[in-house]
């Protein structure tokens, strides 16, 4: 249970006869290095929020020191929601990417709120502005060091925070107008005339058929790129993803996890056809305790994040990256689950009308235009 959490293996080796003892918390940093960060802080006229995993446990303080705020606020996948997408100060997600660089290079100071750069790209740090990291842990990774580093309670440093945060010179909506316009941008990424249904609009109009406070869990692949960013959020876990680790045939066991915990709630699943394919044992389950899951699959037969990544030669080839068309609506009756398949954005309306008017386990097949992968993972590198 010490800092940070996470996965943790056990092995119980019976010939062992030393006892390990639990680590101590971490002890508190000095006065003198807080004193450094809040000073930087206090002195900032742009200074620009990341968030990260090791804040999602503190919504109500880091609600209350960027309420009042104009600061643009990035959040990593796991702190979605930590600031509401209705707030003006939020700007979306920061990734290492080149979508979230504008408003990193027009701030002074680059506050980072309880960030793990396991969340980031791998990529050096391009941005000049200094760095003040508040976290629960230190920073351990060779891309990023941070100018000034506070490792202790996060929840009073964030108190702390609240004391002496300045007013910035930030025009007012700067955050919201930057987020806006790289979604735009994402929503612009598609391959003239589609063939099936884009991405986007699968998450666009999923979400515009679901309840606000509806969860969403998100698998690893290409679709995980317009779907984190176009889903939208107004509280931590509404977006439930395997940030860092990046796992395949992550979003269904997370959504029965989450439909357990939120009886209450309905449960999105976004996976794509690999995904979905190593986890297909999940939908008895699912079926069994008669979940409130609706599962979208983005079914284009093929592995298409790999087939972007994948070099020009010595590739294995289509066959390398290629699946034969799967029925996914059909498995899913096999199931259990009301099963419904779209070939067009008409045909998804209809569909997720019919799953989602009903209480209890459904899936819905859409046939997705796996071009406009490359499209939006340009836009999201900025090559669009």
């Amino acid at each position: 249970m010490s800092l940070p959490r996470g996965p943790v293996h056990l092995d119980f080796d019976p010939s062992a006869t030393s006892s390990a003892t639990p680590s101590e918390i971490a002890a508190e940093p000095s006065p003198d290095t807080v004193d450094d960060a809040l000073r930087l802080v206090s002195q900032a006229k742009r200074p620009l929020v990341l968030l990260g995993v090791g804040a999602r446990g503190l919504a109500e303080p880091v609600r209350t020191l960027l309420a009042e705020s104009a600061a643009p606020t990035l959040m990593t996948y796991r702190a979605k929601g930590l600031v509401p997408d209705s707030w003006s100060n939020s700007a979306g997600l920061v990734t290492g990417a080149t979508t979230e660089a504008p408003l990193l290079h027009a701030a002074d100071l680059i506050v980072m709120i309880g960030v793990d750069t396991v969340e980031f790209i791998p990529n050096a740090w391009p941005y000049q502005a200094p760095v003040v990291s508040f976290s629960s842990w230190a920073e351990t990774s060779p891309y990023l060091r941070p100018d000034v580093e506070v490792v202790g309670n996060l929840e009073k440093l964030v108190t702390e925070l609240s004391q002496i945060w300045p007013a910035t010179t930030w025009p007012p909506g700067a955050g919201n107008r930057h987020r806006d316009d790289e979604l735009a941008r994402l929503c612009a990424a598609t391959p003239g005339i589609p063939e099936g249904v884009t991405p986007q609009e699968v998450v666009l109009r999923t979400r515009a058929a679901v309840p606000t406070a509806t969860i969403a869990t998100v698998d690893a692949g290409a679709h995980m790129l317009p779907a984190t960013s176009l889903w939208t959020t107004e509280d931590v876990d509404e977006m439930i993803i395997s940030s860092g680790l990046a796992t395949m045939g992550f979003a269904v066991p997370a959504a029965v996890a989450a439909a357990l915990a939120r009886p209450s709630r309905r449960i999105v699943c976004f996976t794509g056809d690999g995904g979905l394919g190593m986890c297909l044992g999940e939908l008895e389950t699912i079926s069994r305790l008669g979940l409130n899951v609706t599962i979208v699959v983005f079914n284009d037969s093929r592995l298409s994040l790999i087939a972007i990544k994948a070099k020009p030669d010595g590739n294995g080839g289509e066959n390398a990256i290629g699946y034969g068309e799967t029925d996914f609506a059909q498995i899913g009756r096999g199931y259990g689950l009301a099963g419904f398949s779209a070939d067009s954005a008409d045909e998804l309306d209809t569909a997720l009308a019919r799953a989602l008017g009903q209480h209890g386990p459904s899936i819905v097949d859409v046939r997705v235009d796996s071009r406009a992968y490359g499209e939006v993972l340009a836009a999201i590198r900025g090559k669009r």
